[in-house]
């Protein structure tokens, strides 16, 4: 009988690591800089042609190696980072496997170039598909450069699952922005098609590394924090309960300086936060926690994102008391407080609380309107709370997904049109009589439905009227978010905003929709965030429902807005125009009707 079981070969022993290590171009990046990181490197550069897919360089000014340790290093489970399992319970370098080179060299043709200081010329080492090609003496600086070239061009499998250019490079920028911010007395540069992303020049604290990659703006609404205990220290920056998102992308924790993922104390932050936040809203955060590498365990997973505490109860403890502590004082009224600055003038007071005014409809003109001519409905945001109808929570903005129903037929309309006066129930539902029975309608779904079609509809059409502003205003963006403004202006375009590049992580706006009558840098930042959560669709025509969605959302009317007898009407004939009345974009009703029968029924009749 055969033997059936082998050991695999060298080769494809590291093609299976790479699947664990390897996933994208910026896995590649990552598992690079962390060993210049490793190395003692004070200057970091990272060179990308691409996004990465067919070009990455990481070159660094750290040690070196020697050419006896630069051979051994491309061999599988090399290392200088343990010697015993001793070492493997105290882990105070980034990596540790010695995996790293093997696997990336056998899913691509790498070159490394190193030279220490006690050598007057470098090693140059050639590979392809995890074999060395070539070995030579070459003239380099002190310090390591790593190229790696047509990344899976051997597995072509693994290569189509790699998704948009401008995606793959996003993770990219993501990735150097998470191993920069501990860092600050680190350089990191970073580039893409000989165009510069990020140059982040060292700094003396975490406070301006911070600032280099969020803006002064958003950090002016950070609370620097501190605390310590059994032995567990934790620094850094939280924002005050007026600053949040509707996603985590703003949210930075580390570990010894490791980047990680860990729900028990994400959930004892937002738990800190929830009295003072809306619905599926959170806050920015970046902390940094100093802990005994005995009580840390950081071989759990394969890019070593997620750890275990030896007691992690007393860390969630702590955290959650810090963060509690920290947001009693520092208060904002309003939760989305604009980004403009005035060229000619100083910044707005942001503190101001906006006071909440009835909606005027008679004041705005349409940017666009239904298939059948309605009265007209302005799309405008008023401050809220909490942004939709109570008894009805908003789906996560990441499982968004556009809701249509059939159009309703012409005498279906009908049924639905009130018989007499229209009243608000606790200033967010709108009741009145048919026909057939009574109709509730709720504000802000119904609002929502109608702004989406309109929006969406203008995003197909490209026709979006747009109005100049008197005074222009600048926005500025964060060094994640700066990335995908390529793909962000020509939505914005479409949408009617008049945007272009001004400096260094900074637009101008020149004009906005003639139907926003809020403020724009909002409307922006929502726009951003959704295609930071939508950034792995390649194509922009599945990114116009979620956009349109997010427009709606925040341009409606809110719960327990007061509203005028016309401007009940209004929403109605609005409503009922539209091509599907009876649900908003995330599928949430927007009215529900009660029957005569079922009135009788429940009176015994």
């Amino acid at each position: 009988m055969s033997q059936k079981i082998k050991v695999l070969s060298e080769n494809i022993a590291n093609m299976i690591a790479a699947g664990e290590v390897v996933e994208r171009p910026a896995s590649v990046a990552k598992e690079l800089i962390e060993n210049a990181i490793d190395a003692g490197s004070d200057r970091i550069e990272i060179s990308c042609r691409g996004s990465g897919k067919r070009f990455i360089r990481v070159l660094d000014n750290g040690e070196g190696m020697t050419h006896k340790d630069a051979l051994i290093c491309l061999e599988r489970h090399a290392t200088s980072k343990i010697r015993n399992e001793n070492d493997l319970k105290s882990i105070q370098t980034l990596g540790f496997r010695g995996e790293a080179l093997p696997s990336i060299a056998s899913v691509s043709e790498m070159i490394l170039t190193t030279r220490p200081v006690s050598e007057t010329s470098a090693t140059r080492i050639i590979l392809k598909a995890g074999v060395i090609k070539e070995v030579s003496k070459a003239g380099s600086p002190v310090g390591t450069i790593v190229e790696v070239r047509h990344l899976f061009s051997n597995i072509p499998a693994r290569a189509k699952f790699l998704r948009s250019a401008q995606t793959e490079l996003s993770h990219i920028v993501q990735t150097v922005i998470r191993q920069s911010i501990p860092r600050h007395n680190t350089s990191f540069k970073l580039s893409n098609d000989e165009h510069t992303l990020l140059h982040l020049t060292q700094c003396k604290d975490l406070s301006q590394r911070f600032c280099q990659i969020v803006g002064q703006e958003l950090m002016d609404r950070m609370i620097e924090v501190k605390g310590e205990r059994d032995g567990i220290k934790i620094y850094g920056f939280i924002s005050k309960t007026g600053l949040n998102r509707s996603n985590l992308f703003g949210q930075y924790l580390y570990v010894n300086k490791r980047f990680i993922k860990s729900p028990i104390i994400q959930k004892a932050i937002h738990r800190a936060y929830q009295p003072h936040l809306p619905h599926q809203r959170y806050p920015v955060f970046c902390l940094l926690l100093d802990i005994n590498p005995e009580r840390v365990d950081f071989n759990v997973h394969p890019t070593k994102l997620e750890i275990r505490f030896d007691q992690p109860s007393k860390i969630v403890d702590l955290i959650s008391t810090l963060v509690q502590e920290s947001i009693r004082l520092p208060m904002e009224w309003s939760h989305t407080p604009s980004k403009l600055k005035d060229i000619r003038t100083s910044d707005s007071d942001l503190s101001a609380v906006p006071q909440p005014k009835p909606i005027d409809y008679k004041g705005s003109s349409i940017a666009f309107v239904p298939k059948k001519q309605t009265g007209q409905i302005p799309l405008i945001k008023q401050t809220d709370k909490e942004g939709y109808s109570s008894g009805h929570p908003p789906l996560k903005e990441t499982e968004f997904e556009s809701f249509h129903p059939d159009p309703v037929k012409e005498d279906a309309r009908q049924a639905l049109m009130p018989l007499g006066p229209c009243m608000q129930i606790d200033h967010s539902y709108i009741l009145y009589e048919t026909m057939e029975g009574i109709v509730i309608i709720d504000q802000h779904a119904a609002h929502e439905r109608i702004n989406f079609e309109r929006i969406r509809s203008s995003m197909l059409d490209k026709n979006t009227p747009s109005q100049k502003l008197l005074t222009h205003s600048l926005i500025s963006v964060s060094a994640e978010e700066d990335v995908l403004m390529d793909q962000v202006i020509p939505v914005l375009n479409d949408l009617g905003f008049n945007i272009e590049p001004f400096g260094t992580r900074t637009y101008i706006l020149r004009g906005v929709p003639v139907f926003l009558n809020s403020d724009p840098a909002q409307a922006i930042q929502a726009i951003i965030q959704k295609l930071l959560e939508h950034r792995s669709i390649k194509e922009m025509a599945q990114l116009i429902d979620p956009i349109s969605a997010t427009m709606a959302c925040h341009l409606s009317v809110k719960a327990h807005q007061s509203l005028k007898p016309q401007e009940i009407h209004q929403l109605i004939d609005d409503l009922l125009a539209t091509e599907h009345p009876y649900s908003c974009p995330h599928g949430r009703p927007t009215l529900f009707r009660i029957s005569k029968k079922d009135i009788e029924k429940n009176f015994g009749r």
